[in-house]
C-alpha cells in the first residue's frame, strides 16, 4: 500500500490547502499508472492508496510535526526524516509518500528523491517543482523508484527522465511494474536472490562500435525481465536496454554497449534481473579501455579552462579549492572528456548539462585562479548561466563576472540576474587579455544581495592563443605502478577497495569522507571537520579517507606481491586535546603493527611505515578508541600506498620469456607444457621451442624453469609455484593440461608442513577453491562457517595422501551454497581445514 505524510519542520506555519492538493494530485499519478500499463498492452492495475475507512474517497494524509527546526532538513533530507518518521509507520512494508514542507522547496536541492524496494519517497510541499503536470511527474518518477525503476535517459518524454515533458514510461519500465508486487497484492512471497556472471571479458577496445557483452543469468523464481544500465556522462547512469524472458531459470543474454561510452577510459555497467514476483537482483561490473583513448586535438589553439581536467590543452586553478566556492565546497563539473562528477548535495538541475562541452557548477562568492605564464593568450570566452533556484521575488539570484588579470581588473559583467525565463537565462561573457598576464583570476561575487540562491555555471570557458599546432596526443592507461593506493572507493587497477561492508569501515553514523586519486572529493554527512584545517595536509595529499574510531578496514592483497605500507596519518582531533585512536594493522590475522596510544595534540601528519610478510593474503587496519570510548576520535589516512615487491628484471630478449609479456613465468611454462612432444617448424607466437632445436621437450621445460626467479634451479619445486598467476590469464583446461604433463614429468615435491592456503578467488560470486597442502596422509574436512559461527557446510574430501592441493583440479571446491543447496548471501565467512590433528581456519568474502 502507498501511505501518504505531510512532513512540517518545528518552526513553519501548516499549509491547510496541501492535503486536499495531495488527494487530487497523487490520484490522478494513481490513474497514470493503471493508463500507462493497459497503454503497453497489461491488465489495467496500479498501487492501493491509503483511504479513509468511512469515506473511501477521500485520501489519509498523515500529518507530522518534525522534531526540529526548518534549516535542518535542509540537506541530508532523507535520511533525517527517515529517522523521524520509522518510529511510527512501517517504512519496510509500506510505500510512503513524504511531503516536506521546507523553505528552500527542494529535498537536498533537487526536486525530488526516492530509495529503491519501497521507498520512502520525498517531494517538496510547494514550488515550482510541484505545480500543476510538473507536480504529477515529479510524484510518478519517485513512486517509480520506489518501485524499482531506475532512470531512463533514452527518450525526454518518459517519467524516469529528467525531461520537461514527460508523458510516459517505456515498455520496459511497464513491463516491470506489471509484476510489481504493490501493483499485484501479493504479500511477500519467498524470494531468492539471482546469480549474474559475466562471460565476456571485462575489457573493451577503446571507441569501439557495437562492443557485445554477454551474460549468464540465473533465479530459480523464474526470469521475467533482464535490464542493461551504464554509466551515463551527464546524468551518471542511465537504462540502456532491457529483455523479456518467459519465466526460464537460467539464460545467456547479450547487450551492446552505446559508441559514446566506449570512449571513455573506464565506466560500470549493471545488470538486472528482475523475476516473476517483482523482486530485482542488481549486480555491478566495472570495465577498463585495452587500447589508447584520444585526447582533445591540441592543434586548435584553444586552452579549456576546468577544475579538475589535467592535460596539455587545459588549465586547472592554482588557488586553494576552497576558494573555488564558499558555499560548503559543493562543485559540480563536466570536464571536456565529457566525465561529470558527482552531484554535490545541493543539486541544481541546469538546461545545458548535454549541450556544453566543459562547465563547472559552484556558488558565488568563487575565485578561481589560473597561471597563464607559459602561452601567450588573446582571449577568454565562456557561457555563464545562474542556476537561480529561489522562487520568490525577495530570494532573486544576482552576481557579478570579474576579470582579473595579474590583480588588475579587466573584466566587470555588472549585475546579472536570475529572474530571467530559465532557458532565456544565459549570459556570453568575452574580453581579451593584455599581453604579458601571468596570473588570470576569475572573481564571481554575490553582487546585490548575500543570498544562499546565487548558484551559477560557467560554460565552455577556454582561453584563445597564438600558439602553432602541435601532434596529436595520446594517453594510453596506465596499469603498471610500483604502488598501489589504498582507498574506499576508487576502483582502478593500481587502487584497493575494502573487501569488508561499509558499516565496519566507522564507529559513527556515515561519517566516511574520501579524496580520491583522481581528485573526486566526497563528504561525510554530518561531523565534516573544521574546513581551516584542509589547508595544512589535505589540499596536498594526493588521496586520502577520513572516518571515525572504532573503525576496521580489510584489503585482499592476495593478487599483488606487496612488501611494505606507507601513510600519512592525522587526526583532526574536533574536540580540543582529548582525541585519542590506536592504530592496529593485521597481516592474515596477526598483528604486525602496533602504533600504541596516539593523541590528537600530538597526531598531526605523522608518518606511519611498515613491512608485509610475503604471500599476505589479507590486510586488515583497525582504528581502536584507545580505550577511552570518546566522540572525538576522528582520524585521516592520506596517501596511503602499498609498496610492490622489487619485481624481477624484465626479459627483453631470450626465447624463454614464451608469450612475450616482459616476464619469465608460470604462464610460458604451462605454454611449453601443453606442446610438449610437437614438431616446431620455423618461428612462430607463441613459441614452445625455447632452444629451436625443433622438438618442444624436457629441455626447453628445463630452460624456462632456469629463468623463472621463483624457481632458478630444477622443476623438481614445481609444486610450490603460483598456478593461479596461469589461471588468471589462460583457460582453467589449458593450465589443468600443462600442470599434469609437469606432474608426469617431474612429480611435486612432498610439503614439510600441512597448511591452509587463501582461497581464490576472493571476493568471489558465486564459487571459489580452497588450496591447502598436506605433509602426512589424512582424512580431510573442510567447514564453511557464517560471521556468527554458524555451520553451514562441510565438504567431506576423503582421505588424501600427502602432497600440494593447489590447482583446480585438486583443490577443495565451494559452489556458496549451504548444506540445504541453498545460495548464502553477500559477507565475510570462515572456512576451517581439519586435517589429522592439524586445524585451521581463514576469512573470505562473497560480493554479490
Amino acid at each position: 500500500m502507498v501511505k501518504v505524510i505531510y512532513f512540517v519542520p518545528s518552526d513553519r506555519t501548516v499549509q491547510w490547502a496541501v492535503p486536499q492538493k495531495l488527494d487530487t494530485q497523487i490520484k490522478k499519478v494513481q490513474t497514470l499508472f493503471a493508463d500507462q500499463l493497459e497503454a503497453n498492452g497489461y491488465d489495467r492495475k496500479t498501487f492501493t492508496l491509503e483511504t479513509d475507512d468511512m469515506n473511501m474517497d477521500t485520501l489519509v494524509v498523515h500529518f507530522v510535526q518534525g522534531q526540529y527546526v526548518d534549516s535542518h532538513y535542509h540537506e541530508d533530507t532523507l535520511k533525517k526524516i527517515e529517522d523521524e518518521i520509522k518510529t511510527r509507520f512501517d517504512i519496510e512494508t509500506d510505500v510512503y509518500i513524504v511531503v516536506v514542507d521546507v523553505s528552500t522547496e527542494r529535498i537536498d536541492g533537487n526536486c525530488g528523491i526516492g530509495r529503491f524496494e519501497g521507498g520512502p519517497v520525498l517531494v517538496p510541499a510547494s514550488g515550482e517543482c510541484v505545480e500543476d503536470d510538473y507536480g504529477i511527474a515529479l510524484i510518478a518518477h519517485e513512486l517509480g523508484h520506489a518501485f524499482n525503476l531506475v532512470h531512463d535517459f533514452r527518450s525526454d518524454t518518459y517519467f524516469m527522465s529528467y525531461g520537461f515533458d514527460r508523458t510516459v514510461f517505456s515498455a520496459c519500465a511497464a513491463s516491470l511494474l506489471n509484476v510489481n508486487p504493490f501493483f499485484n497484492n501479493v504479500g511477500n512471497p519467498t524470494n531468492t536472490s539471482a546469480t549474474i556472471e559475466m562471460l565476456t571479458p571485462l575489457t573493451y577496445p577503446a571507441n569501439v562500435e557495437n562492443w557485445v557483452s554477454r551474460f549468464t543469468v540465473s533465479d530459480s523464481d523464474g526470469i521475467y525481465q533482464v535490464q542493461f544500465e551504464h554509466t551515463d556522462t551527464v546524468h551518471g547512469s542511465t537504462l540502456s536496454d532491457c529483455k523479456k524472458l518467459d519465466n526460464v531459470q537460467t539464460a545467456t543474454v547479450e547487450f551492446i554497449l552505446p559508441p559514446d561510452m566506449t570512449s571513455v577510459n573506464r565506466l560500470s555497467i549493471w545488470i538486472r534481473v528482475v523475476d516473476q514476483n517483482g523482486y530485482v537482483t542488481t549486480k555491478e561490473f566495472i570495465l577498463e579501455a585495452t587500447e589508447e583513448v584520444e585526447t582533445t586535438d591540441t592543434s586548435e589553439i584553444i586552452t579549456y579552462l576546468t577544475l579538475s581536467y589535467n592535460s596539455p590543452d587545459s588549465l586547472v586553478p592554482i588557488n586553494s579549492r576552497n576558494e573555488w566556492d564558499s558555499w560548503l565546497g559543493h562543485i559540480w563539473e563536466k570536464t571536456p572528456d565529457g566525465q561529470v562528477s558527482k552531484k554535490p548535495p545541493y543539486y541544481i538541475t541546469h538546461p545545458y548539462v548535454d549541450v556544453w562541452e566543459n562547465w563547472f557548477y559552484a556558488h558565488a562568492e568563487s575565485r578561481f585562479v589560473y597561471d597563464i605564464s607559459k602561452k601567450e593568450y588573446t582571449r577568454f570566452e565562456c557561457l555563464f548561466y545562474i542556476a537561480h533556484p529561489c522562487s520568490t521575488i525577495t530570494k532573486t539570484a544576482s552576481m557579478e563576472f570579474i576579470g582579473i588579470a595579474d590583480g588588475i581588473e579587466i573584466y566587470n559583467s555588472s549585475v546579472l540576474s536570475g529572474v530571467a525565463e530559465k532557458l532565456k537565462n544565459r549570459h556570453q561573457i568575452s574580453f581579451d587579455i593584455p599581453a604579458g598576464t601571468q596570473m588570470l583570476e576569475i572573481h564571481i561575487t554575490e553582487a546585490l544581495n548575500e543570498g544562499n540562491c546565487d548558484h551559477f555555471v560557467i560554460g565552455n570557458p577556454r582561453l584563445f592563443s597564438i600558439g602553432t599546432e602541435t601532434d596529436t596526443i595520446t594517453e594510453t592507461i596506465d596499469t603498471d605502478r610500483t604502488e598501489t593506493y589504498l582507498t574506499l572507493n576508487y576502483h582502478y587497477p593500481d587502487a584497493l577497495v575494502p573487501t569488508n561492508i561499509r558499516s565496519e569501515w566507522h564507529g559513527w553514523d556515515a561519517g566516511v569522507w574520501e579524496k580520491t586519486p583522481n581528485g573526486i572529493l566526497s563528504k561525510p554527512s554530518k561531523g565534516f571537520m573544521d574546513p581551516a584545517l584542509s589547508q595544512q595536509f589535505y589540499d596536498t595529499w594526493d588521496h586520502f579517507f577520513y572516518s571515525h574510531a572504532i573503525s576496521k578496514i580489510v584489503y585482499d592483497l592476495s593478487g599483488g606481491n606487496y612488501a611494505r605500507f606507507e601513510t600519512r596519518f592525522d587526526m583532526p582531533n574536533p574536540c580540543g586535546s582529548i582525541a585519542s585512536v590506536e592504530l592496529i594493522v593485521f597481516a592474515d590475522d596477526v598483528e604486525i603493527y602496533n602504533s600504541g596510544k596516539l593523541v590528537g595534540r600530538d597526531t598531526r601528519n605523522i608518518p606511519i611505515s611498515f613491512e608485509i610478510p610475503e604471500n599476505t593474503a589479507t590486510l586488515t587496519i583497525s582504528v581502536t578508541d584507545a580505550g577511552d570510548g570518546n566522540g572525538c576520535d576522528h582520524f585521516i589516512f592520506g596517501n596511503a600506498y602499498l609498496i610492490h615487491r622489487e619485481m624481477p628484471e624484465s626479459i627483453t630478449d631470450g626465447n624463454t620469456d614464451v608469450n612475450k609479456d616482459g616476464v619469465v613465468n608460470v604462464i610460458d611454462l604451462v605454454i611449453v607444457a601443453i606442446r610438449y612432444g610437437e614438431i616446431i617448424v620455423g618461428d612462430q607466437y607463441p613459441n614452445p621451442d625455447v632452444n629451436r632445436d625443433g622438438i618442444v621437450d624436457i629441455n626447453d621445460i628445463i630452460l624456462v624453469t632456469q629463468d623463472m626467479p621463483a624457481v632458478g634451479s630444477a622443476p623438481s619445486h614445481l609444486g610450490d609455484m603460483d598456478w593461479d598467476q596461469a589461471y588468471r590469464v589462460l583457460p582453467d583446461a589449458v593450465v589443468d593440461e600443462g600442470i599434469a604433463v609437469l606432474d608426469s614429468l617431474f612429480g611435486f615435491t612432498i610439503p614439510t608442513k600441512t597448511l591452509l592456503l587463501p582461497n581464490y578467488p576472493n571476493p568471489f560470486n558465486p564459487e571459489t577453491w580452497i588450496p591447502y597442502q598436506l605433509a602426512t596422509p589424512s582424512d580431510v574436512y573442510i567447514s564453511i562457517y557464517a560471521a556468527d559461527g554458524l555451520l553451514l557446510r562441510t565438504l567431506d574430501l576423503g582421505h588424501q595422501q600427502e602432497g600440494i592441493y593447489k590447482h583446480r583440479n585438486k583443490a577443495a571446491h565451494w559452489d556458496g551454497r549451504n548444506q540445504n543447496g541453498e545460495p548464502v548471501s553477500s559477507g565475510v565467512y570462515y572456512y576451517s581445514l581439519t586435517a589429522d590433528k592439524f586445524t585451521a581456519t581463514r576469512k573470505m568474502f562473497i560480493r554479490k
